[in-house]
């Protein structure tokens, strides 16, 4: 069974996000997604429900719903065959990817590393927890509609990061040193083996001279 957790976090920490912002990235993926079982996803490999605009990573997917496409645009077919006809828009379309891998990665790099409303990539980056995570999403309007400076957009907040503590817990991830923990010890153990060598050869040395 696909780790999808996995490939969240490895692409998050190749992007440059640290371990443990890269799981609130995985949080958002499982809070975003059902837990990976949402249509988007199953049908467009897209986990965050990002419109198609024309990026390069991606291709036209399944139609939104109804109250997020445009007027003129009529949906046809169901599941992962539904689609639009008469006037329809590109962003009408979820964005289709051939892999979860790109479609993380898009997402990072279209949407977490530019900076919007103020809040960097670096900002993401260096939160102080889940909390000062989801406030910085709500201030660059990630979610919710109200602003960030109101009680209403604290509450908002609040909330989503609430929903990702939820889904933190259901993280299933490896981080780097445990996936190559054995690597690492062989190499550690060969460094200390050529230093003790390299030892006990000057030590003999000195005691023959």
């Amino acid at each position: 069974m696909t780790n999808y957790d996995q490939i969240v976090y490895d692409t998050s920490i190749q992007q440059g996000f640290k371990p443990e912002i890269a799981k609130y990235i995985v949080a958002q993926a499982r809070l975003e997604s059902s837990d990976y079982g949402s249509n988007v996803f199953k049908c467009n490999n897209n986990m965050y429900g990002t419109k198609f605009a024309n990026q390069p990573l991606a291709s036209k997917g399944t139609l939104a719903p109804q109250n997020e496409i445009s007027s003129t645009c009529m949906p046809s077919g169901s599941g992962c065959q539904r689609t639009g006809i008469g006037s329809c828009r590109s962003i009408d379309f979820y964005a289709r990817y051939s892999s979860p891998n790109d479609g993380i990665k898009d997402t990072i790099e279209r949407y977490y590393k530019k900076t919007i409303s103020g809040v960097s990539f670096d900002d993401l980056n260096n939160s102080t927890d889940i909390i000062d995570f989801a406030k910085k999403l709500k201030q660059r309007r990630y979610f919710g509609l109200n602003d960030i400076n109101t009680p209403q957009g604290q509450a908002e907040a609040i909330s989503y990061a609430t929903l990702l503590k939820a889904k933190l817990i259901k993280i299933q991830v490896v981080d780097f040193y445990n996936q190559n923990k054995n690597a690492v010890n062989i190499v550690l153990v060969s460094v200390l083996g050529i230093a003790l060598i390299s030892y006990l050869f000057y030590v003999k040395k000195k005691v023959i001279n």
